[in-house]
């Protein structure tokens, strides 16, 4: 029996598809995007555990940018959990870094939020601002 890709998650339309909402800063259209991955994983899988986390931190960049700092200080906390506790997922991207990232900029310490990195660009170099 064959072994299922585990590219395939990520490979999707709707995941690619979040992740230049994401870039663009249209975080609830990269929320909206990532939930059919999530809801196609399993809500209780590792990996529908870990696309929760990143619709969480794309949640916590929709308050931020309204204004809700408290809010979404407290989703970027969460989603970042949620990532790490998905044991055996690898995304093709810095999941720890975009995590972090996420969180320095909701808590102030960022101007902007980071990029998603895909593929060969996320190991050339770290989630960035801008």
């Amino acid at each position: 029996m064959a072994q299922p890709d585990p590219m395939e998650p990520w490979r999707s339309d709707s995941f690619l598809r979040g992740a230049e909402h994401w870039n663009r800063r249209a975080f609830w259209e990269a929320h909206e995007a990532w939930e059919e991955p999530w809801r196609a994983a399993g809500r209780a899988s590792p990996l529908g555990r870990f696309l929760q986390g990143l619709i969480l931190l794309a949640a916590a960049g929709v308050k931020h940018e309204r204004g809700a700092r408290a809010t979404a200080r407290r989703l970027a906390a969460r989603g970042a959990r949620r990532m790490r506790a998905a044991e055996g997922v690898e995304p093709p991207f810095d999941a720890p870094a975009l995590a972090a990232a996420v969180e320095a900029w909701v808590a102030g310490d960022a101007a902007a939020p980071p990029k998603l990195l895909l593929g060969a660009a996320a190991r050339r170099e770290a989630p960035r601002s801008g």
